[in-house]
């Protein structure tokens, strides 16, 4: 499901217009990058939690391509 086609579900289920649902995600989604951003985690209940983790650099290859590609 992507962003627009939940913000659509949402604003059938409740009544609102799309792009103040559109809005409010984007808030959301916001507020959750700035927390990540600034080393804490967001923990929603019973949701998940978002976090940062750091991974080792590693290859991996371009689909399209098959050329091998740095991720970093």
């Amino acid at each position: 499901m992507t962003k627009n086609e939940l913000a659509r579900e949402l604003a059938e289920d409740h009544e609102l217009p799309r792009r103040q649902v559109v809005e409010l995600l984007d808030s959301i989604l916001d507020r959750i990058t700035e927390v990540l951003k600034s080393g804490d985690k967001v923990q929603l209940t019973p949701f998940g939690q978002f976090k940062i983790r750091d991974r080792a650099a590693r290859v991996a290859r371009n689909p399209q391509t098959g050329e091998p590609v740095n991720v970093p």
